[in-house]
């Protein structure tokens, strides 16, 4: 079968027929791709959104014919697949569907204060800036999922504050670093109301210097296989009462580490002063 693409680029409207995207194209307008249409991104190609977004209806189809560069890159996924790019964390979230994810795969600043109604996660490749003083709030159930790198520009007097719209512990899912890492020190920073103020899985060894300065309510450090190095410096960390501050899981096994010796695979360190309250 011969598929004929047309030589059309849509920069804003709706796709009338299949189109093929070559070498750079700069959006003056969102982009729509309608039912039985095929948007095909070819290897190389270059897209600025210029505050726009391209979506398409579940039954048109984005298609990738090798590398391609979306600035910026944040993605609108539905049941494992793309439903469109956006400009914006807040454009993604405007569209998606409380059970969506929105995904960050390229270098994302968050400069005002957000409400978080979808699972966010950060790419490998991406990056996620967050300035100080902002408030991140997350409905019920939410996560930050952290497979690149998260960057807090947080201070004494100007912390990021991670929490929830509901102001009770466990209400949001925390923030989940999934072979992400901290891009320099995550520290001066409040999560609060979370199941996990901090939840590591498969974490390489090297990636995790310090968690100073950090005030984690509501929520507890959650450690799930890998190897970190963890050294939580200057921090206070409460939690709910019957919960347990600081647990590792090895394979199936959890262990709350301050009730039973753990025999410890990898190198966990906690560095005083630390003030743990329950």
């Amino acid at each position: 079968m011969v598929v004929s693409y047309s030589l059309l680029i849509t920069t804003s409207g709706t796709l009338q027929n299949d189109e093929s995207w070559i070498k750079t194209v700069n959006l003056t307008g969102d982009v729509y791709v309608p039912d039985g249409v095929t948007l095909t991104f070819e290897d190389g190609v270059i897209v600025n959104l210029n505050g726009h977004k391209i979506i398409k209806n579940w039954a048109g189809s984005i298609v990738f014919n090798g590398n391609m560069t979306i600035n910026p890159d944040i993605r609108l996924m539905r049941s494992g697949e793309i439903m469109g790019f956006y400009s914006s964390t807040q454009q993604a979230l405007g569209d998606a569907h409380s059970t969506d994810e929105i995904d960050l795969a390229s270098n994302i600043s968050w400069l005002q204060n957000m409400t978080i109604t979808s699972d966010i996660r950060v790419m490998s490749g991406g990056t996620l800036n967050i300035a100080g003083g902002k408030i991140i709030n997350f409905a019920s159930n939410r996560k930050l999922i952290i497979n690149g790198r998260l960057t807090t520009l947080s201070s004494v007097g100007n912390e990021v504050i991670f929490t929830s719209s509901i102001s009770s512990p466990g209400s949001w899912a925390g923030i989940w670093m999934e072979g992400g890492q901290f891009s320099g020190h995550f520290e001066h920073n409040i999560v609060q109301y979370a199941t996990y103020g901090l939840k590591f899985h498969r974490v390489p060894g090297e990636q995790f210097k310090t968690v100073p300065f950090n005030i984690i309510t509501g929520g507890s450090i959650f450690i799930i296989r890998g190897s970190p190095i963890l050294r939580i410096i200057s921090s206070k960390i409460t939690h709910r009462r019957g919960s347990h501050l600081i647990m590792v899981r090895l394979i199936s096994v959890i262990t709350p580490l301050f009730k039973t010796r753990v025999p410890m695979p990898f190198n966990f360190k906690i560095q005083v002063p630390i003030s743990m309250a329950i």
